[in-house]
């Protein structure tokens, strides 16, 4: 499994660096200032991302499942389950990113201009009901605060039950929980007129501290590149307080969802591939 946390940190690297580089550049330049509004725009390089991280996930987890599968006899229902659980897993991503893609086609066949254009414009009621706004409350509550939690308060699963098995496996990896902290910050909610937007960045903020509190407490638990993930983080932080222009100005949402959909990637190439090494 450690093999796929790498190439998720090496992805995650990679992509946080360049939206970076991309709102710096947007942000303290004259002759780029309009390129983190280009990059993010509908249709542009971060849907582009997002589809090819999503097919790449789904690509992956039916292999593993399909190899899974023919390692076993047609009466094995372990791994019938499994590769149940994955096609259902992968249907999940479709629809996740056919919605998304479909808003924006609706948007340009009607040539409506995007409240995500100006979060000055941008209510939090629509963005709680987007597409968006569910992911981020979701991956909150599933991936970054409880996982955290159960690791702060140094909870032990009982392993030798189905129930305690189960969740041991789905639980998200420390890479996949920095994903999805960037993802939540990618959202200058101090430049919205609305100021329920705090809301998202105090989730953040608790998110964050938890983290943090996390790292500190459990040493032992954190590799080399676990300490890059969180010095990325940090530094996206620092960007994007930097960058409230280039931010407010852009479809940033569609560079959030583009780390949401690493974030799931990451977190179920993890767990099928934890079963991979199991079966083998």
């Amino acid at each position: 499994m450690k093999h796929n946390i790498i190439i998720s940190s090496y992805t995650f690297f990679v992509l946080a660096l360049f939206t970076m580089l991309a709102l710096l550049a947007s942000e303290f330049t004259t002759t780029f200032s309009q390129l983190f509004i280009l990059l993010s725009k509908n249709g542009r390089i971060y849907d582009v991302f997002s589809m090819i991280i999503c097919i790449a996930g789904i690509v992956s987890i039916f292999y593993t499942a399909s190899f899974i599968y023919k390692r076993k006899t047609s009466e094995s229902k372990k791994a019938i389950l499994i590769l149940s659980i994955a096609c259902v897993l992968s249907l999940l991503f479709l629809l996740f990113l056919f919605w998304h893609l479909l808003d924006h086609a609706k948007s340009i066949v009607v040539n409506e201009i995007s409240v995500e254009e100006d979060i000055r414009f941008y209510k939090f009621s629509s963005y709680a009901a987007s597409l968006n706004g569910i992911l981020f409350f979701l991956s909150f509550i599933f991936f970054i605060f409880l996982p955290v939690l159960y690791r702060l308060i140094s909870l032990s699963l009982n392993l030798s039950s189905r129930t305690g098995r189960l969740l041991s496996i789905l639980e998200p990896n420390k890479t996949t929980i920095v994903i999805f902290l960037f993802a939540a910050i990618l959202e200058p909610s101090f430049a919205a007129s609305d100021k329920l937007f705090y809301i998202d960045a105090f989730l953040f903020l608790i998110g964050a501290i938890m983290f943090l509190v996390m790292a500190f407490m459990k040493k032992a638990l954190f590799r080399f590149y676990d300490y890059v993930n969180i010095t990325m983080l940090a530094l996206g932080i620092l960007v994007i307080l930097v960058s409230v222009n280039a931010m407010s100005n852009s479809d940033f949402y569609n560079a959030r969802f583009c780390f949401l959909i690493l974030g799931f990637v990451s977190w179920s190439a993890s767990w099928i591939n934890f079963l991979l090494k199991e079966e083998s």
